[in-house]
């Protein structure tokens, strides 16, 4: 069995290039896809943050079940999760996170990282019926609460000092958001989760991180499966002429090719399989390399500036990340 390569931290630990993004999966999906994922040689898997509770039992008890069973030991898995963006004060950090390795069945998470800036209030959050959820708020001043990112990561600091944490990062925090905590922080993010891929390489921020010793990881990496094409107005991505052709000429399908352009960039990446058989398929992406040409065509997909997860309706929050880049679907 093969396994992914892996990029090193700052903090001198390795993070396999490739994971699985557990995000949205249905209950029972979870499990019988990260038992196949094992058995193909996956060993990062991503718990997100909001509305995961059922996924992080499910990936816990998954999990569990094949390190009992000698299938995997824990210490060659890298598990990730996020602290909700309802979690980020300051006072229940540590309970966030015991609350999910409780979930997982885990003694500590491999890495823990702030979902987003935006600070949503945790009571008000629940209250709303779930079509509402995700909506504009009728009052964004209860809504939300402006809370410094900063006063979050020092709580995450103290995961690692407790070994709760084997390292911490950030997610969808933009360039000056990431500079706020390298300046201010005790322990600097070992990694920065972004949205990035074709449509959008945020070139100038993965720059930036690398510059700085952060790793960087990709989520989205093939826009969003939620627009069916209906929308004329909302480009689907692997349906670029230029990726398939790229595809055609290394025998590769169009989401291969995203992968290994974000893996030779030294972006790790975490796809989400929509069925079993894309877990074998983003698997096989290590036995080629695309060429300057290649790369010269995708960079051209840039242009288009097309950020999938905005969370636009969530625009008057404080500490919004994206007020002046992409063009926003939604």
């Amino acid at each position: 069995m093969s396994f992914p390569p892996t990029v090193l931290l700052n903090n001198g630990l390795t993070m396999p290039v490739l994971g699985l993004r557990t995000w949205q999966t249905t209950p029972g999906e979870a499990a019988r896809t990260v038992e196949e994922a094992i058995k193909i040689g996956y060993r990062h898997f991503d718990c997100s943050g909001l509305n995961e509770l059922e996924t992080e039992a499910e990936l816990g008890g998954k999990l569990r079940e094949a390190i009992e069973g000698g299938d995997v030991s824990r210490e060659d898995l890298f598990i990730s999760a996020k602290l909700p963006c309802t979690w980020n004060e300051p006072a229940v950090v540590r309970l966030a996170c015991e609350t999910t390795l409780e979930r997982l069945q885990l003694g500590y998470l491999d890495m823990y990282s702030m979902e987003l800036p935006i600070s949503v209030d945790r009571e008000h959050f629940r209250a709303l019926d779930a079509d509402k959820k995700f909506k504009h708020p009728k009052h964004p001043h209860t809504f939300f609460r402006d809370i410094d990112p900063l006063l979050v990561w020092n709580e995450l600091e103290l995961l690692v000092d407790a070994g709760l944490a084997k390292s911490i990062g950030l997610c969808n925090f933009n360039r000056e958001q990431v500079q706020h905590i390298l300046d201010n922080s005790r322990i600097k993010p070992a990694n920065l989760e972004i949205e990035i891929h074709p449509y959008l390489p945020q070139s100038d921020l993965v720059s930036f991180c690398l510059e700085h010793d952060v790793a960087v990881t990709a989520f989205a990496p093939f826009g969003s499966s939620n627009h069916s094409g209906e929308d004329a107005a909302v480009p689907l991505l692997l349906e670029e002429p230029i990726l398939k052709r790229i595809g055609d000429k290394y025998g590769k399908s169009p989401a291969q090719v995203v992968l290994h352009w974000l893996v030779q960039q030294n972006i790790s990446v975490l796809p989400r399989a929509e069925k079993l058989s894309d877990l074998r398929e983003d698997f096989e992406i290590f036995d080629f390399n695309l060429d300057d040409g290649d790369l010269l065509d995708i960079a051209q997909l840039g242009m288009k500036n097309v950020r999938y997860h905005s969370l636009d309706y969530w625009r008057d929050a404080p500490n919004y990340p994206w007020t002046e880049d992409g063009n926003h679907t939604h």
